[in-house]
C-alpha cells in the first residue's frame, strides 16, 4: 500500500482535536499519526517532509517554541529554536539529527541519499547534514547569503536544486514590520 507523508495541523473529527506532526494518510484516506514529538519536546512548526528509499523520513521543525500562527515573534525572538529530525517507521523512533536552527524550513535528499538539504529561512542559508560516509553526522552550509528566507526546496533530477524564497528581505521591510506589529510595546 502506497503513502504519502504530511506535515500539517490536521483537525480529525472523532477526536475534536488538532494534532500537530507527522501524519501518514494512506491513498485510501486513513490517517495515522507517526508523532508529535522528537526526543521528548513536542513539535511546534512541523514543516518540511522528504522519504528516503529506505523509508527513512527527514523532516523540520521550524521552532518547538512558536507555533504556525506566530511565525512574527519567532523571527522577532532572534533565538534558535528549529531542528531538524528523522523518523524510522521500522523502529518508531524520532530523532533530532540537528538542533538549535533559525527556523528549519524545507528538506530535500541529495541524489545519492547521502546527505539531506534543509533551510534555515531566518539566516537566509542552506545546510547539509551528512547521512552517510566520513562526514556522517556533521553539517555544513550548502548555500549562505541567500536574497530573502528560502522556504522550500526541490531537487529536479538533472543537478539542480529549486529553492523557494518566501520573502525577500530589505532594512526597510524589518523596520516597517516592527513598527506595525507593536511587538516592542
Amino acid at each position: 500500500m502506497k503513502h504519502s507523508y504530511w506535515l500539517k495541523l490536521l483537525l480529525f473529527p472523532s477526536y475534536k482535536k488538532s494534532v500537530l506532526g507527522l501524519i501518514k494518510v494512506s491513498i485510501d484516506g486513513e490517517i495515522e499519526v507517526l508523532t508529535t514529538e522528537a526526543e521528548g519536546v513536542k513539535l511546534g512548526f512541523p514543516d518540511g517532509v522528504v522519504v528516503a528509499k529506505n523509508g527513512m523520513v527527514y523532516f523540520t521543525d521550524g521552532s518547538y517554541k512558536y507555533g504556525y500562527h506566530e511565525t512574527m515573534p519567532c523571527l522577532l525572538d532572534g533565538r534558535p529554536h528549529g531542528r531538524l529530525v528523522s523518523y524510522d517507521p521500522l523502529t518508531k523512533q524520532t530523532k533530532v539529527l540537528a538542533r538549535d536552527l533559525y527556523f528549519a524550513n524545507g528538506v530535500e535528499l541529495s541524489p545519492n541519499q547521502d546527505f539531506v538539504i534543509f533551510c534555515e529561512s531566518f539566516m537566509m542559508r542552506c545546510s547539509r547534514y551528512y547521512l552517510q560516509g566520513e562526514r556522517k553526522g556533521s553539517i555544513d552550509v550548502f548555500i549562505d547569503g541567500l536574497p530573502g528566507f528560502p522556504d522550500n526546496l526541490r531537487y529536479d533530477g538533472e543537478g539542480h536544486y529549486w529553492l523557494a524564497i518566501a520573502w525577500v528581505i530589505l532594512f526597510h521591510t524589518i523596520r516597517i514590520l516592527i513598527l506595525t506589529t507593536g511587538f516592542f510595546n
